[in-house]
């Protein structure tokens, strides 16, 4: 490997780029991250989300045939 057989000085500059790399995708990760947590909400919301929204499908579907979809399945 080229970090193996180069002088200590040229094997600390390449791992310091390597670190400096790491660090700036991880940055970039984060900053993706936040934004989509920003737009979309947390973890929380959208599994309440969710669950309203197969409230509501359950309540249409009993509406309308005078079943809930969910009651059939245990049947």
């Amino acid at each position: 490997m080229l970090i193996e057989r180069s002088d200590p000085a040229v094997a600390a500059t390449i791992i310091i780029g390597l670190i400096t790399v790491t660090a700036f995708l991880l940055c970039r990760q984060l900053k993706w991250l936040e934004k989509s947590f920003v737009q979309e909400s947390g973890l929380s919301e959208r599994m309440i989300s969710a669950r309203l929204r197969c409230a509501i499908l359950c309540s249409t579907v009993h509406a309308m045939h005078g079943v809930c979809a969910r009651s059939q399945k245990s049947s």
